[in-house]
């Protein structure tokens, strides 16, 4: 990404992630057997949509209504952290995401991809509060990082029991 980064690329950025990670949950539900894996990823499929709205609702509230679309994201320094995150797409995106689902071989491989998903949602998610000012929309966000963090718990309990082959 060139040029100086405004808060609202942030937010879209987050906004397109959905859908590619939605659709990529959705091809492990349709794929599995195992019916345990396809249970927990249709409720991540569930909440991802929950917090793609959270992100929509966001954007329409803060963004557009308060009119900060046009301010930059942060000090200069935190500009190249959020420049990281979306040159280096570490979430799913359009361009990778068939190789990814290509890779998957297992449901211990989509496991762990979701597992990634998760640790860099929270990470960026967290980083985001310091730029957020409304009350309601720091509330929604973080209570996004809360369910992004049990869900993580979650996918890293199912590892590590798919792991040492505990039921």
């Amino acid at each position: 990404m060139k040029g100086s980064l405004k808060f609202l690329d942030i937010i879209d950025l987050i906004i397109s992630m959905f859908d590619e990670t939605i659709y990529c949950y959705n091809y492990v539900v349709e794929t599995v057997q195992d019916p345990e894996i396809k249970n927990l990823f249709r409720k991540l499929v569930e909440k991802e949509r929950r917090h793609l709205d959270v992100f929509l609702n966001f954007k329409t509230r803060v963004c557009e209504e308060k009119g900060i679309s046009d301010e930059l994201c942060g000090p200069p320094d935190m500009q190249e952290f959020f420049k990281f995150i979306i040159d280096e797409n570490i979430f799913v995106n359009k361009r990778q995401k068939d190789e990814i689902l290509k890779g998957l071989k297992s449901p211990l491989d989509a496991l762990k991809l979701a597992k990634e998903h998760k640790k860099n949602a929270i990470l960026l998610y967290q980083e985001l509060l310091d730029y957020i000012y409304d009350r309601e929309s720091r509330l929604a966000i973080e209570k996004v990082i809360e369910e992004e963090k049990r869900d993580l718990g979650e996918i890293y309990q199912t590892i590590t029991k798919m792991s040492t082959g505990r039921t």
